[in-house]
This record gives structure tokens, C-alpha cells and sequence, in this order.
């Protein structure tokens, strides 16, 4: 769709650049007479960006829209969530700061159509908008770091990743052996847990070595953090999935570093599967 150039720059006189210029005399001469206050240098949130804004609201057209947005309100915007971003120094983001201003912007669009002309000042109600939704986001992430670090303490000590299933051979050796124990546990799962609670417990923990490449936290404590997180099962349940599991992958990784597989223990237990079967 092409823009109707007569009636965008008719709308940008009319309702911006006219609207703002009549404002400002009218301003003039209602305090002439009396000492005004000094202006503000390289103010970016302007009486012109509030008329855009009401313009912006009033059509209908959203190409003549997406053209008041990008000529007249986008700078603003962003300026405003930059300036009250960094004033209150807001710390709990998962996001980079640029992506945290750049959601709140989109969250500012998403309300624009509520701002109403003559019920106060643009610039006053969107810092407001701005905020709040900065300080909901904020709490809400310092709620689930508290949380976590409260899990986290709690968690107990006895779980070294690397030094119980001693994975310390080269990076193609460790993911290969990493790949023969995931097959391990997929195949024998079901065979050696009984409860439908350490199934999922043990499942969870396999999840996780299927993920070990994209985990951001890789330590005794986020391990049981993420399981439990998964599961919502308690730590004495997670420990005692975790000692069986590590007696096995103790023995997977002594044949393993011998003769470079897994066969016998792959044979030990699915003989005693079938000898359950039996």
C-alpha cells in the first residue's frame, strides 16, 4: 500500500507540527508577564511527540501509522525507556539490557492506543507504563533467583560430576562415552527402577547429559536444582536414584576406558531383565 502523500503531510501539519506550534503560542501568551523556566537542552520527549502519539491513535491507516511511529514517536520511546532503565538500576534480567528495553518498547506499543488526549502529559503517563512494567518484570525474575538460591543451599554436598563418574579422557572420548551411556539408560530405564518416581527422577538426569552441551551451570548444585526442578521430587529421592545410577556408570566407565565399550554390562543387565521376564 502506498501512502497518500498530501494527506500525510496535511496530517503531520494539521495534528504534529501545527497542533504544537499553536500550543506553544497560546503557552506564550497566557504567561507573558511572568519569568519562565529555563528550557531544557536536547529534551527528546517533546510536546510534537505527544500530538504525534494522538495522531498516531486517531488513523486508521497503518502505513501512514507505521510512518508518524518511525518519524516522530520511535526516538522517544526509546529514549524514555533508556533513561528510566538506567535510573532505577534494575538488576534482575535474564535478558541483555538491550533486550530488556527493547521488550519493555514493545510493551509501550501495546499501550499506546490507552494514552487519552487532555487526561494529562504523554511523557507522564508512559514513564509510568515504562516502570511498572520494568519493576513487575524485575520482581518477578528476583522472586525466581531467591527461590533458587534457597534450593540451591539446601542442596548437599556428596554429588562431583566429574570426579564420581570420572570423565577425564579427551573431548571426542568423553562424548562418546557420554553417548554409550545415554543408550544404556534408554534401553534399561524401565528395567533396573521400579517406581514411577525414580523412573522419572533417572529419566531427568539423562535429560540432562543429552543437554550437557547447552547447560549454563554445570556443578553439583544446579544439577539437583534442574532435576528437582523437573521433577518436583525431594533431594533423599534424587540421591538415591543418583548412588544407583552412579554404581553402574562406575562399571560402564571401567570397561569403557579398558576395551572402549560398554558390551558386558549391557549383557549383565539385560539378562537380568529377561530373567525377570522368565
Amino acid at each position: 500500500m502506498t501512502i497518500n502523500s498530501e494527506y500525510y503531510e496535511t496530517l503531520v501539519q494539521d495534528e504534529i507540527i501545527g497542533k504544537t506550534k499553536r500550543q506553544k503560542e497560546e503557552k506564550l501568551k497566557n504567561s507573558k508577564g511572568r519569568r519562565g523556566r529555563k528550557k531544557t537542552k536536547n529534551m527528546y520527549f517533546t510536546l510534537e511527540t505527544e500530538n504525534a502519539i494522538i495522531a498516531f491513535n486517531k488513523e486508521t491507516d497503518p502505513t501512514v501509522k507505521g510512518k508518524i511511529y518511525n518519524e516522530y514517536i520511535k526516538y522517544p520511546m526509546e529514549k524514555l525507556v533508556e533513561s528510566i532503565f538506567n535510573r532505577f538500576g534494575f538488576s534482575y534480567f535474564d535478558s541483555r539490557p538491550a533486550d530488556v528495553m527493547s521488550e519493555t518498547l514493545s510493551n509501550i506499543m501495546l499501550n499506546l492506543h490507552k494514552f487519552q488526549e487532555g487526561k494529562g502529559k504523554a511523557f507522564s503517563y508512559f514513564s509510568i507504563v515504562c516502570k511498572n512494567y520494568l519493576i513487575q518484570v524485575n520482581n518477578k525474575n528476583h522472586e525466581k533467583w531467591r527461590d533458587r538460591e534457597t534450593l540451591m543451599s539446601s542442596m548437599p554436598e556428596s554429588w562431583e560430576v566429574e570426579d564420581d563418574f570420572k570423565i577425564k579422557q579427551r573431548q571426542d572420548d568423553s562424548s562418546e562415552f557420554v553417548r554409550l551411556m545415554i543408550e544404556f539408560w534408554e534401553n534399561n530405564l524401565n528395567s533396573i527402577f521400579n517406581k514411577k518416581r525414580d523412573i522419572k527422577i533417572a529419566d531427568a538426569i539423562v535429560e540432562l547429559f543429552r543437554k550437557n552441551d547447552s547447560l549454563e551451570l554445570f556443578n553439583k548444585k544446579a544439577l539437583y536444582c534442574y532435576i528437582r526442578e523437573m521433577t518436583g521430587c525431594k533431594t533423599t529421592h534424587i540421591t538415591k536414584v543418583i548412588k544407583a545410577m552412579k554404581e553402574i556408570v562406575n562399571d560402564m566407565l571401567q570397561e569403557y576406558l579398558e576395551f572402549g565399550n560398554i558390551n558386558s554390562v549391557n549383557k549383565k543387565y539385560n539378562d537380568v531383565f529377561w530373567k525377570g521376564k522368565t
